[in-house]
Order: C-alpha cells, then structure tokens, then sequence
C-alpha cells in the first residue's frame, strides 16, 4: 500500500492514527482498524485520540535471525521481544473490531439447560469467549505487554520471558483460552499500576479507562468458563485481576473480594502451596508456580492490614521460595549460574516475601488480641512480647542483607544508571522494600503497643517515617507510582499511623505533610478507574 492509500485506508469515525507505522514495521502494508471511543487527547468528547491502531498484514520472519533475538546472551531479554512481536504478524488482514461481549447473566431457574451440561456450562453456551482483538488491537496490545515486562515483571513474575516471547510470536492465545486470560488480565493490570504518563502519550485517560473495563470484563468471562478446568494461567490471570480490581477503591471491594476467594482456591486445588505440585514439572513450571503463589501470599498480607479477611495460612504450608535467578538463566531442564557480579531481580522479590511472611505472624497475633477473641490472655503476653524482639531482628537482618541497587543507603538512582542492568526495575522494587519495611515495622509497633500499653511508640515512629521519606525521595516519582496501588495505600497508612500516635492531630508535624505530598503526586501519575463505568457491572462477576 502506498503512502497515499495508507492515508485513505478505512478507520472508525472520529479516530485517527498519530503515529507512522513504516518507521515503527518497515515498508509493510497495514489496515487500520479500532474502537471509536469519541475521546481525544485533550480529553474532550467527540475529538481524535492519538492511539497506535494499525496493525501489520503481511510481514515475512526470518527464523534464524528471529532466534538470535531471542536466545542470545548478550541480548536483553526486553529489547529481545520487543522486536520479536515487531517482526511476527498474522498473515492474513485483521478482522473488523467486534462489539464487546454481552454481559454475564446469572442463570436463572427458568434458564433450559443442554443435556450433559452443568450450570455454569450451560450459563456459558450462549456466546463465544472473547479473543484479544475483540477488546483492542494487536499492535495496542503488544504495546501494554512490553510496558509490562519493562515494569511490572519486577513485582509480579508471572511468566518466563523467553518462553513468553515465543508464546506471542506464535500467537499461543488463538488456540489456548486461558493463556489468552494471562494477556488480557495483563493488559488492565498494566493500565491500573503503571505510571500514566507511560502511556498518554498514546492514549487518553477514558481510553485507557474504557479499556481497563474492557479487559477486566473478558478475562473475567475466560475465567468462569474454565472454573472447573484450572491451570496454571487460570490461577495468573485471576491473581492479576485480583490486584487490578483492588485500583478501584472501595467501590471495587465486591469483584476484588470475589477474585481473592477465587485466587486461594485456585492456589490449593493446583497444590501451588506445596514444594512440589505434581509430579513431572519442568523446571520452569515449578518455579512459575512458586512466584505466583508467594506474590498472592504477599498481597494477602497486604490487603489483611486494611481489615480483610486472610486467605492464606502459614499452616496449610508454604512452598520454598523461587529461585534467585533471572529468566535468561533458566530453562526447563534446569538452572545456569548466576553471575556473581549480577543481581537478580528475584531478589528483591523474595525481600518482599520475607517481609510478608513476618507480617502474617503479626496479624494472626493482632486478631487474637481484639476484644471477643478469647485467643491471647494477658497471662500469654510474654510469648508476644518474646516474638517481636525476635521478627525486629529479622527486618533487620533482612535490611542489611539488601544488595547494592536496594540498599536504604543508596543516596539515590543516578548511580544506578550503568552500574546494574534494569536500573528502571530496580528503582521500582526499592521504593516497595522501602515501604514495605516501613509498614512491617508500624505493624509491629501497633502489636507491641496492645501488649505493652504503659509505653509509647510515636518517637520510633517519627523516625522510621523519616528515615523512609528521605531515601524515597531520592527516587523518581514515576518510580513510587509504578507500585500501582500498593504504594497508594502503604503511604496512606503511613499518614494514618502518624496521625494516630499524636496527640493532637490539628498539630501535624511537617513529616505527616510530606508524606501526604508524597500520596498526591504518586495519585496524581497513577489511573485510578472509575467503577461506575465499570463493564463488570455489580462488580461480583458471577
């Protein structure tokens, strides 16, 4: 197609194309195709909305040099499937965008149901499962997955990169339904915890709203339709909604809850909560299956500060944790070293379960010292009191044990640029074990005040609160706000907690303020949905 017919080729109404396609593919020839949301970038209804919708027809793959981008060590693994999906495009011309999909129904007495069908199955029969491109296109699609495995593979490592990229080479969610959840879950997960300035420049803010809905909405479907055949993928896709859903405040807390109940279940009946799940896991798969379930362990122990109910328990046993290696090193049949001089991002992912595994001992203890529980009697107290010295000493010993691009006394990130690989990653984790840390160490000082009620604790907390504030200032804001809705809440309590142990809360000290600038600007880069647009539409899913 010449430049003069890509001009002309059909587009929806009120939606055009800001971006040059060629110098992105090449010389290919696209069709355009995409959503007319009736956005633009000023955010006024009815104006043009500056998405990347163009979609590659027919481009030709060199499989040695496609293979060289994908397994060479001295590639990086980001860059490598960025160019992978940038040469791989279905052969044939897109498909018209479809209408998105009806919504749920519960089935009703009245409903008739198939013979040999359950219920649920039966609930289902009446549509098709939406494919990717009915929520968006595939090239707005390779975009979120790329910022994904940029940003947030830091903090929850759901898939192998390798095997990942070659997944979406050869377009694994054609034909695999739940691996299809895994993309879409991805793609409103991305939206809900990445800085928003990644992706305005693209998108505008009710695109991106639209879209999260969208998503959320399809892979929700995805997931009731294979409840009773779950796998691996069923059980990441669920746990990333679980997490998106908790972006949309209070107002979210219905399908949040739904999702989290789904979650444990999934984690038990697949037995991820086990050193070995089954018999005759590759090697990725059993440390697949260990990352995803300590990353919902963790957020457990997270979402529980605020009152929730806690879905996991120490005593039904906990799988040893991942291995500290990065993806490149890793293949189905086993484990390379390695480097000495390289750390690997798993690292700070495991700071932040050892934290949570500490916090999960502090809650069990907290609620069974509220009134009614009958649980700890004062007599008992001596064991509490004996434990917190002890958990102390392990935030400690875990604060000290950080590598150097963690490290609380790392004046900042410029040293960082150069010095480790994935400098962006690691800024984005340190911001987590700082807050993380800090939240650990309020909640033992909460515990150790209901048990030791003659002390007081506002001095250690002026001083941890502090000593926190400093070092996350020395980080980006992008980097704060990339934690998604974690940091939204760690740095709320942290104003909370402050408030609680002054006396007289009209007379904040300026650490409380800086915190709370710390809580605006981190809200302000972030996209917070809005529920009543929600295409869930209760919000229970079911």
């Amino acid at each position: 197609m010449s430049a003069a017919g890509r001009s002309t080729a059909r587009s929806t109404p009120g939606l055009e194309v800001g971006l040059d396609w060629t110098t992105v593919f090449g010389s290919a020839d696209y069709a355009l195709s995409g959503y007319d949301f009736g956005m633009s970038t000023s955010g006024v209804p009815g104006g043009t909305c500056r998405a990347p919708l163009a979609q590659p027809s027919d481009v030709s793959v060199a499989a040695t040099d496609l293979s060289e981008q994908l397994f060479s060590s001295s590639a990086d693994p980001m860059a490598s499937f960025t160019s992978a999906v940038a040469t791989v495009a279905p052969s044939a011309a897109p498909p018209l965008p479809l209408a998105p999909p009806p919504p749920l129904v519960p089935l009703s007495s009245s409903t008739p149901i198939q013979p040999g069908l359950t219920p649920s199955e039966a609930a289902q029969s009446s549509f098709s499962l939406p494919h990717v491109e009915d929520v968006l296109p595939w090239v707005d699609a390779n975009f979120f997955l790329s910022l994904h495995l940029r940003q947030q593979q830091f903090l929850t490592p759901f898939v192998h990169k390798p095997t990942f990229a070659l997944d979406i080479l050869h377009r694994r969610d054609k034909s695999d339904e739940r691996f299809r959840a895994v993309l879409v879950s991805m793609i409103s997960f991305t939206i809900c915890q990445c800085p928003i300035n990644e992706m305005v420049g693209h998108y505008t803010r009710d695109f991106l709203e639209k879209l999260f809905h969208s998503c959320l909405r399809a892979s929700r479907a995805i997931q009731l339709h294979h409840q009773l055949s779950p796998n691996l993928d069923l059980a990441i896709s669920t746990e990333l909604d679980w997490i998106s859903s908790q972006s949309m405040g209070t107002a979210g807390r219905p399908l949040a809850d739904v999702l989290m109940a789904d979650t444990r279940r999934l984690m038990y009946s697949l037995k991820l909560h086990l050193a070995e799940p089954r018999e005759g896991m590759s090697f990725i798969d059993k440390e697949l299956s260990r990352r995803v379930f300590w990353c919902a362990y963790t957020t457990d122990k997270t979402t529980s500060l605020d009152g929730s109910i806690l879905g996991f328990h120490d005593l039904e046993g906990l799988p040893p944790l991942p291995i500290e290696a990065d993806d490149e090193y890793m293949s189905s049949g086993g484990l390379a070293s390695q480097p000495p001089n390289h750390t690997s991002f798993m690292v700070g992912v495991n700071v932040i379960h050892k934290i949570a595994r500490i916090q999960s001992q502090a809650t069990v203890y907290q609620r069974a010292l509220l009134p009614g529980s009958g649980t700890i009697k004062a007599p008992h107290y001596q064991e509490v009191i004996a434990w917190l010295d002890e958990a102390f000493g392990e935030l400690k010993e875990i604060e000290r044990g950080l590598p150097a691009p963690l490290s609380l006394e790392n004046g900042g990130t410029s040293g960082l640029e150069g010095a480790w690989k994935n400098s962006e990653g690691f800024a984005i984790q340190r911001a987590n074990v700082i807050t993380s840390l800090m939240g650990a160490q309020f909640q033992l000082l909460d515990l150790k005040a209901k048990v030791c009620p003659d002390g007081t604790t506002e001095a250690e907390r002026e001083a941890i609160a502090k000593r926190a504030y400093e070092t996350l200032s020395n980080i980006p804001i992008e980097h704060l706000a990339a934690n998604g809705e974690s940091m939204r809440g760690k740095v709320l309590r942290t104003i909370l907690a402050l408030l609680s142990s002054t006396a007289d809360p009209s007379e904040m000290g300026s650490n409380v303020w800086d915190w709370w600038n710390m809580y605006s600007r981190v809200q302000f880069l972030q996209l917070i949905p809005d529920v009543a647009s929600s295409a869930v539409g209760d919000g229970t899913g079911v």
